[in-house]
């Protein structure tokens, strides 16, 4: 019950706001190893890394593109 591209767009914008080197994501992607928005946090995320690289990606945040080396999971 939530607007992925929403929340895609607001994960984007952090990213090209804050420019990380590394992201680290604390959970699994895989569900069913834990509460699903534990789950959807690193989805999100993943997706979010491919994406703040292309400009073409949420365009309107009227940012710059912004592509972090390396995404890690902390298992």
């Amino acid at each position: 019950v939530w607007d992925k591209q929403e929340i895609l767009s607001d994960v984007v914008r952090v990213i090209r706001i804050f420019r990380p080197d590394v992201i680290i994501t604390r959970f699994s992607p895989n569900p069913g190893g834990t509460h699903g928005h534990h789950t959807t946090s690193t989805i999100l995320a993943q997706e979010a890394f491919k994406l703040s690289g292309d400009p073409m990606a949420f365009s309107d945040q009227k940012l710059e593109p912004w592509q972090p080396k390396r995404i890690f999971w902390n298992c």
